[in-house]
């Protein structure tokens, strides 16, 4: 089928017919103007107008399945990448299982499935993907965390530093999380390693309608809790509060946030997209109202951006393309001045499965410390890299002569195992218990780990991004 059809063009697979593959797509081919796409699967007979639409775009349409078209192409001398986004997640990942035995050794092949659990990462890590010495290269096969990746790229592009809030002489990085979901719980983990830099503190406020959420946060990220809160030179340091039991439609939400007050970010993910934009409106006019109460005005206009950034989870591709543009207003024509994530074009797009740039300059830092091998094989090894290179970019934009830029990585890498990993403090490093004796502060380092936090700052890539 590839031979016959594709003979110049580069294959995508997807192993679903569906508004989001649709997405994904269209997605692939601005970004690969030499794309050719194949949609395998159960196609249903009665969804006659998303078969046309996906015919009338150029790309194949067949019901036999990702697994038929691969052993039907053994021989094709392309790369072939595999996109599994089935919404049944065993289905994915056991295709991705099944595709790996299969191609390893006999074509070149990426896989990209779309799996959040833990077993999945294990599965997959585990795996034999194929010898760096054969003639045909090992499978690249990657686990794909679409909440977790849509985070990372936001906070990539959108500056945690932009709006703190002066007190004495440090800059406070306060951050309202409404909504310890999935998504607000990969939000909080990527703040807390993200804000460690010098001359700023990160101050999070977390509110969720579950009375023990603290307990729910603390049971993922137990470091975190024995990490202590006495700040502590050369270790990550972060105030964290929860607001347990708090919905956001009482009175207690609106005076749980009128205390807060001074706010440089907050985001609302609530998992449900109306009661987020509702919320999301919401924090804007008691945000506003606290800057009237204080003698201030804010500023509504199209031009002018509102402090703080509120940003919210929004899947219906119409409603965010309308946030993201600013156009939400009221009668008065002023503007809410929100953001979104999540809606099904941003998830299923070129950038969030495959995530070509930041896994280029990961896999860069990475090499600093590991093999190429190990970078492909296992997924802690690409987030952590990714984590590393993300922090880089702020590392080098605010402190590009600053001589303590070595022990900041440490205090990144640090918050990163506690929050992101789970690790906890331990004598002697064991990853099964997650326990890890480096997590400590800067100065009790050997001077071999010095130098790996030291060489992490080698390259400036500020610019790249």
């Amino acid at each position: 089928m590839l031979q016959q059809n594709f003979q110049n063009k580069n294959p995508y697979i997807i192993n679903l017919l569906n508004k989001n593959s649709l997405f994904l797509a269209e997605s692939i081919c601005r970004a690969d103007k030499n794309a050719c796409i194949i949609i395998a699967g159960d196609i249903d007979p009665a969804d006659s107008k998303q078969v046309t639409d996906a015919q009338n775009s150029g790309y194949l349409v067949t019901s036999e399945s990702v697994l038929t078209v691969a052993l039907k192409n053994l021989r094709s001398s392309k790369k072939v990448r595999f996109v599994l986004m089935h919404p049944e997640e065993e289905i994915n990942l056991d295709q991705a299982l099944k595709l790996t035995n299969m191609l390893r050794g006999k074509m070149y092949a990426e896989i990209y499935t779309v799996n959040t659990s833990k077993v999945s990462e294990c599965l997959i890590d585990s795996i034999d993907k194929g010898s760096p010495d054969s003639e045909v290269p090992p499978i690249k096969l990657r686990r794909v965390n679409l909440v977790r990746n849509q985070v990372y790229l936001d906070i990539l592009n959108n500056s945690i530093f932009e709006n703190p809030v002066l007190e004495y002489n440090e800059k406070i990085i306060c951050v309202l999380i409404a909504g310890l979901g999935q998504y607000g719980m990969e939000m909080l983990k990527a703040i807390l390693w993200c804000a460690q830099m010098d001359g700023y503190v990160l101050r999070a406020h977390i509110i969720d309608k579950n009375p023990d959420i603290e307990s729910v946060f603390y049971r993922h990220c137990p470091g975190i809790r024995q990490r202590g809160t006495q700040p502590k030179s050369g270790e990550d340091y972060y105030e964290l509060n929860f607001h347990g039991g708090i919905d956001v439609n009482s009175i207690d939400f609106d005076d749980c946030v009128r205390s807060i007050a001074s706010v440089s970010l907050a985001f609302v993910a609530l998992g449900n997209e109306n009661i987020n934009l509702e919320t999301a409106i919401r924090l804007r006019s008691l945000f506003s109202g606290i800057k009237i109460d204080n003698g201030e005005m804010p500023e509504h206009s199209r031009e002018t951006k509102q402090n703080p950034r509120i940003l919210t989870v929004i899947q219906h591709p119409e409603k965010a393309s309308l946030i993201k543009e600013n156009r939400l207003s009221n009668f008065k024509n002023e503007y809410y001045q929100l953001d979104c994530i999540g809606s099904a074009s941003d998830m299923f797009s070129y950038e969030n499965i495959f995530m070509p740039q930041l896994e280029a300059m990961a896999l860069k830092s990475h090499l600093q410390l590991g093999s190429e091998t190990d970078f492909n094989n296992y997924e802690y090894n690409r987030r952590s890299s990714m984590a590393s290179v993300i922090h880089k970019k702020y590392r080098d934009m605010l402190m590009p002569d600053n001589e303590t830029k070595d022990i900041v990585e440490h205090r990144r890498w640090n918050a990163y195992m506690r929050g992101t990993e789970g690790y906890s403090f331990g004598f002697i490093r064991d990853d099964l218990a997650l326990r890890h004796p480096l997590l400590v502060k800067y100065d009790n380092l050997g001077r071999v780990e010095k130098d790996k936090d030291l060489n992490m700052n080698s390259d400036n890539i500020s610019t790249i991004f």
